[in-house]
């Protein structure tokens, strides 16, 4: 199988306007299903739209990269948030927010942010931010924590 032709039919379908366009999503989410290489990660996430009419078929990619061992997928989704914020900034949300509502992720998110560069830092600290103000009763604690070490 060709699996970066398989992740761009994904991209093409990420807006999941209709059922078929769902389907196709499901479907080649499956396809992939036994495929763990790190590298996949980075281009799951330009998956990812903000105009997405489906969420909850998207919530299917989140569990998808999420299946990754933890350390390949936080240092890849590190990676890719650079150009995720542009057009999927609410999803590098919700990714981040897992990642604060998990201590065993958290801990390890840390220590892979320490080797990211600048860019990386200043976009997830802006991310923490936002999620911060957003629910500062469930957040300023962990993100403040986060923000801290960064």
């Amino acid at each position: 199988m060709n699996i970066e032709a398989e992740i761009k039919k994904l991209y093409n379908c990420r807006l999941l306007r209709t059922q078929a366009e769902c389907e196709e999503f499901d479907h080649i989410l499956e396809k992939l299903a036994d495929y763990t290489e790190e590298k996949m990660i980075r281009d799951l996430c330009m998956v990812f739209d903000d105009e997405t009419h489906q969420e909850e078929v998207m919530f299917g990619l989140i569990h998808f990269i999420e299946s990754f061992e933890m350390d390949k997928y936080l240092t890849e989704m590190a990676k890719a948030l650079p150009d995720m914020v542009y057009k999927a900034r609410e999803w590098a949300r919700i990714l981040n927010i897992r990642i604060l509502n998990s201590e065993t992720y958290r801990n390890e998110y840390v220590k892979v942010l320490m080797h990211m560069d600048s860019k990386v830092k200043t976009i997830v600290v802006d991310l923490l931010i936002d999620i911060k103000n957003d629910d500062p009763k469930r957040f300023a604690h962990t993100a403040d924590e986060l923000i801290g070490i960064l």
